[in-house]
């Protein structure tokens, strides 16, 4: 599985940095939307996905919930460490959707790339993506996973067609201000992930989200921003000596001060936590381990993506007031 892990991750790299650091965009562009289109076939998928129903379990003495007491429907019987009441093999519906959404999205891109609209993202985009990401952030707060489950079909595939559609529009936009601007925001997220991810193995002792990712810890948060309060720090000494990435996120942000640099770091880290445990509760209600495998070793596209699909057009809304 590492080798897997390893190969796919290399074979990425050698695709997306040379399309990165080139002088045309059209490369980029082309490669993210790409990304994209197969991140709306794994939406389409999961949404439409139905968990199969638990296996009977043997008689006991003692009352206990029934399975279906433990559906989606009833988010707070769930067991906080694992997923066992859901089946590891979902039963999928048509898959119509999943392929009319990646091809809604190819479209999309399309239109908005012949009308040379790539150049900044509109007020009204980033307004209409807030209110999307507001919607999907208030479910991690309360009875998500029911919420989640009744809200209608078209909704789903609707707004998983714009947040996809939006995301590759700010990536356009971010590499369109410069290479070391899009850099710098795709480092926060990675840097992010793995500081939490190292900082909750050592630290973690208080769960973040146990019935949506048990693996999530508050330590981990806070090992997060410690993360990205480094690489801020080194990114811009850095910066200084080589007199390179005066276009990065940490740079535009240092012009307002450090209180508005550290303020605004500390939202996009959050919101990079909250976009990773808002895909795993569509991955919750379906049953769903992981988004598709079509990386191997890593899962699927949205599994890679999660948290950059609110955090680019969050820190290119930023650019727009503070650039």
């Amino acid at each position: 599985m590492l080798k897997t892990r390893i190969f796919t991750a290399v074979v990425l790299l050698l695709l997306f940095i040379p399309a990165l650091l080139v002088e045309r965009h059209e490369p980029w562009r082309m490669l993210t939307l790409v990304l994209m289109v197969l991140a709306a076939w794994e939406w389409g998928r999961a949404i439409q996905v139905q968990a199969q129903d638990p296996p009977p379990q043997p008689p006991s003495p003692s009352p206990s919930p029934s399975p279906e007491s433990l559906s989606v429907a009833h988010p707070s019987l769930m067991p906080d460490e694992s997923a066992s009441w859901v089946s590891a093999a979902p039963s999928f519906a048509t898959p119509v959707l999943s392929y009319a959404l990646a091809a809604f999205t190819a479209l999309g891109g399309g239109c908005i790339w012949l009308a040379n609209g790539l150049e900044t993202l509109p007020a009204w985009a980033s307004v209409l993506l807030g209110l999307m990401w507001s919607y999907f952030f208030s479910l991690l707060f309360s009875h998500g996973l029911v919420r989640w489950a009744r809200a209608p079909l078209l909704f789903k595939a609707v707004a998983g067609w714009y947040v996809l559609l939006g995301t590759w529009w700010s990536i356009a936009v971010a590499q369109g201000v410069g290479s070391a601007f899009l850099l710098s925001i795709l480092c926060v997220v990675w840097v992010a992930d793995v500081s939490a991810y190292f900082g909750g193995k050592a630290l973690g002792r208080h769960k973040l989200a146990p019935r949506l990712s048990p693996g999530k810890t508050w330590e981990g948060v806070a090992s997060a921003l410690v993360g990205v309060g480094v690489l801020a720090y080194g990114w811009m000494e850095a910066a200084a000596v080589f007199h390179r990435g005066e276009d990065s996120l940490f740079a535009v942000l240092w012009r307002h001060g450090a209180w508005t640099t550290g303020l605004a770091l500390a939202v996009l880290v959050a919101v990079s936590v909250m976009g990773d445990l808002f895909e795993s509760l569509i991955k919750r209600s379906s049953g769903l381990k992981d988004s598709s495998h079509l990386l191997p070793g890593h899962g699927g596209v949205l599994d890679r993506v999660d948290a950059l699909l609110p955090t680019l057009p969050l820190a290119v809304t930023m650019l727009a007031y503070l650039r």
